[in-house]
C-alpha cells in the first residue's frame, strides 16, 4: 500500500470488515441498499469517524458495527488493515469510488478484496478453534459426569464384592 492511500485511509481507522469461509471460499459480508449478503469479491466496508446524515451528526466505530452486523455462525470480524485480516481490500479503488460525488452506493459500501496466501487456512484454523470453543464446556461437564458416575460404581462394587476375610494361618 502507497504511503498516499495509507494516509487516506487514517481518518477511517479502525476499519472493521466481516469475512467467513463457506464450501471453501472466503465470503466477505455486503450491504445491498436494505439487505446484507455474502460475495466471493466484494466486503462492506465499516469505517469509523463523524458521518453525517439528516438525523445530525454520527460518530461511527467501525469495529462495533461490523461485529454488529456478524451475525451468522462462521462469520468473523477483522480490522481490514491487520496483518491478521484474511483479505487484502482494494483501498485504492475504495477511496477513487468514495471520491465520486454522487457515486455508486453499492460500491463506496462494498469494496473490492482479495483472499490473502494463507487466508483460507487461517479462517479453517479459526472456525476450528471457535467451535473447540463451543464443544469444551460441554467436554468439560461430561468429564465430571463420567468421574462422578465411576466413583459411585466403584461404590457399588465395593458393595457387592466385599473384600474376603483373611484365613488365619492353621498350623
Amino acid at each position: 500500500m502507497s504511503p498516499e492511500t495509507q494516509a487516506k485511509l487514517e481518518r477511517f481507522l479502525p476499519i472493521g470488515v466481516v469475512v467467513q469461509l463457506k464450501d471453501n471460499k472466503v465470503l466477505g459480508k455486503i450491504e445491498h441498499s436494505f439487505s446484507m449478503d455474502d460475495d466471493v469479491n466484494r466486503v462492506r466496508v465499516w469505517w469509523s469517524g463523524k458521518a453525517y446524515s439528516m438525523l445530525g451528526e454520527h460518530q461511527l466505530d467501525g469495529m462495533k458495527d461490523a461485529a454488529h452486523n456478524s451475525r451468522k455462525p462462521g462469520e468473523l470480524v477483522f480490522d481490514a488493515l491487520s496483518e491478521e485480516c484474511p483479505i487484502e481490500v482494494d483501498w485504492e479503488s475504495w477511496l477513487a469510488d468514495l471520491a465520486m460525488d454522487p457515486g455508486d452506493k453499492y460500491r463506496k459500501r462494498n469494496a473490492k478484496f482479495t483472499v490473502k496466501p494463507h487466508g483460507v487456512w487461517q479462517l479453517r484454523a479459526m472456525a476450528a478453534e471457535q467451535e473447540i470453543a463451543k464443544l469444551k464446556p460441554r467436554h468439560d461437564q461430561y468429564v465430571e459426569l463420567y468421574r462422578a458416575e465411576a466413583e459411585v460404581n466403584n461404590k457399588i462394587r465395593a458393595l457387592l464384592n466385599p473384600p474376603e476375610p483373611e484365613e488365619e494361618n492353621a498350623e
